[in-house]
């Protein structure tokens, strides 16, 4: 069994520089965004934890955002920060979220963690994807690892919106949005997966508008 819990404190001080902007990206399109803005500096704090017991794995993470005398959208998009006109009352808001993860291997195999780094690596596998034809036995089949996933996630923007004095618009994206993963994973080898994930998102944006976003999507990874 292997356990680890972990937490990050960060403060930054950004008179100028590029634009940061807060989002949920799904591909290209940003299904909450705030926009580019501007602001004097954040702070940020991160507690995460992680759980492996066997073929079980579970971990969590919640983060807090203060952002500094945030002001308005940029009036450039070259990356410098420059406040919009009529942006003058700047306050300081917050953003954070959350997410939750659990896996489990359905053969026994387990995530492997490196203690001294800090970090999960490679899974091991019993035994690798492979067919091989054999004159006695006719073919001989290895069949990689199977791992099931769960996920859920939430993130809240919202406060950008009213810290920067703008009436919710049609085309302002900020809000909340909750969405829960379910996943198979198929491992072939330590170096070769494929991933098949099914998404739903629950959005709520703060000009009123609200629904439901679904996605299905096959990945394959090759690490090296």
């Amino acid at each position: 069994m292997a356990h680890r819990l972990g937490l990050l404190l960060s403060r930054r001080s950004e008179r100028r520089g590029p634009l940061p902007r807060a989002s949920v990206d799904s591909r290209r399109n940003r299904i909450v965004d705030s926009e580019l803005f501007v602001l004097e500096g954040y702070f940020v704090y991160n507690v995460e934890s992680a759980l492996v017991w066997g073929p079980l794995s579970i971990q969590g993470e919640f983060f807090h955002a203060t952002l500094n005398n945030i002001g308005g959208a940029s009036t450039t998009d070259q990356g410098i920060a420059v406040p919009t006109a009529g942006t003058q009352e700047n306050h300081d808001t917050d953003v954070w979220g959350a997410y939750a993860y659990v896996s489990y291997f359905l053969a026994g195999e387990h995530r492997a963690y490196n203690r001294y780094y800090g970090r999960f690596e490679r899974v091991r596998l019993h035994t690798n994807f492979f067919a091989v034809p054999t004159v006695c036995e006719g073919c001989c089949c290895g069949s990689g690892a199977w791992e099931v996933t769960a996920r859920w996630s939430f993130y809240d923007n919202t406060e950008i919106l009213t810290s920067t004095l703008e009436a919710p618009t049609n085309s302002n994206t900020t809000g909340e949005v909750d969405m829960v993963t379910l996943g198979v994973n198929w491992y072939m080898n330590p170096y070769v997966r494929l991933m098949f994930n099914y998404h739903h998102f629950w959005v709520d944006h703060t000009n009123g508008n609200e629904g439901d976003v679904d996605i299905a999507a096959m990945h394959f990874q090759w690490d090296f």
